[in-house]
């Protein structure tokens, strides 16, 4: 190797894709810069992950990190078991399934959701039997919701299901909201928002008084989902509910709040206003991943404004949030936006970015980027001329949609087809 280093990718390559090694692909991500020789060549507007290198000198600290890590995962991983294990032998199944249940909540705010799933799968066995049926329910649906985050739709519905079930046995009001809500959610990552906004108005109408602030969160979900469905005015009116309420919602939420203004915004083509939205909710953001989704909306809003510079300054800032969270998710849907302002420019690079897009998306846990990646390299495609790869990239985007039941997304791409 040379002294700029080793090409990501290369390293990447080297990391079999085993939950053991979760730690070294996001300590690659995060230790990669943008590969000096780069700064010299008109490529590096092109850039993608193929051309970032980890530096020989920050070898060793990025493998020592990794390896501390894991190492410190995979022994809370075997101490849940050790935990599990006294449930069963001393007969403290509630206190013991607590402690795993606040063991895959860490493992949440660290952004390790397949640790997680083995936290609450733990809990889950302890607790089919013997144990409080409210225990139950919060179980099933921690369980549900580090599903979801891993891709698993069918054992999140599944466990979100079987949570509704025992909650609404119980008269666990609270329970019985959360559980519809991660419903909800199921339907949301497959953009089925029909089926969504029916589990949402369901939680709704499980809110007490006292539930302000899920009230708040739901009422900002009704609204994505009635924009997403072209009822821009009834959007408007949910998060107009939503704002009574603004002293009960969390900066996170608030940040939320923001950023579905902006895409209510944006349908209806007030670009100005829009900005100003994302703009707030970028400063209410608290996570890498809402910096880079917030960060690809102004994108978009840029890009609709004629302003393309700044809109792939802006997509560019969203790659670095999401090399920072170590996301290949979020680096997918960057990729996508600058795919689709390489098309604007009606430059041919851009099949670069849908490229990477698609490699990062296959076989994950995103089948609706995916399809949104394989829809938008279809457009590229079309627009330069070769009617064939679009046609087959956009049959392939109609497959994806079907398969999850994405019925506005499936519709859109029989339209360009």
């Amino acid at each position: 190797m040379n002294e700029r280093g080793i090409p990501v990718e290369r390293l990447l390559g080297l990391v079999p894709e085993q939950p053991e090694f979760d730690a070294l692909r996001q300590a690659i991500l995060r230790a990669s810069i943008t590969d000096p020789a780069l700064a010299w060549s008109s490529s590096r507007v092109y850039a993608t992950l193929n051309m970032r290198a980890v530096p020989h000198s920050t070898l060793p600290a990025m493998l020592a990190e990794a390896e501390s890590e894991s190492r410190k995962r995979s022994k809370r991983l075997f101490d849940a078991f050790a935990i599990a294990l006294s449930g069963l032998t001393d007969g403290d199944v509630e206190a013991r399934a607590m402690q795993l249940v606040s063991l895959g909540e860490a493992a949440e705010a660290a952004d390790h959701w397949r640790d997680a799933v083995v936290f609450y799968f733990f809990a889950r066995a302890l607790t089919d039997d013997g144990a409080s049926a409210e225990l139950r329910a919060l179980v099933l649906r921690r369980h549900g919701r580090a599903l979801l985050q891993t891709g698993e739709f069918r054992g999140s519905a599944a466990a979100y299901g079987w949570s509704l079930t025992v909650a609404v046995a119980a008269g666990d009001s609270l329970g019985e909201l959360t559980a519809a809500t991660g419903l909800g959610n199921v339907a949301t990552l497959q953009g089925r928002w029909a089926e969504a906004e029916q589990w949402y108005r369901q939680a709704l109408a499980r809110c007490e008084p006292s539930f302000r602030r899920e009230r708040g969160q739901l009422l900002i979900n009704l609204s994505m989902t009635a924009r997403e469905q072209n009822r821009l005015d009834e959007a408007a009116d949910r998060l107009a509910d939503a704002e009574r309420i603004w002293g009960d919602l969390s900066s996170a939420d608030r940040s939320g709040w923001c950023n579905n203004k902006g895409l209510l915004e944006l349908r209806r083509e007030r670009i100005g206003e829009a900005e100003q939205s994302f703009t707030q909710a970028l400063s209410l953001a608290v996570s890498h991943f809402d910096h880079a989704m917030i960060l690809d909306n102004l994108a978009d809003t840029a890009a609709r404004a004629g302003d393309l510079d700044v809109a792939q300054q802006r997509a560019r800032e969203a790659e670095e949030h999401a090399i920072a969270l170590g996301s290949p998710r979020v680096l997918a849907e960057v990729y996508v936006r600058l795919g689709v302002l390489c098309r604007m420019r009606r430059d041919p690079h851009g099949a670069a970015f849908f490229e990477k897009a698609l490699d990062l998306c296959r076989g994950q846990a995103y089948p609706l980027l995916h399809g949104t990646a394989l829809l938008e390299f279809g457009r590229f495609r079309r627009e330069q001329g070769d009617d064939q790869a679009a046609r087959t990239l956009l049959q392939e985007a109609l497959r994806v949609f079907a398969e999850i039941g994405a019925a506005s997304h499936a519709a859109t791409v029989r339209e360009e087809l």
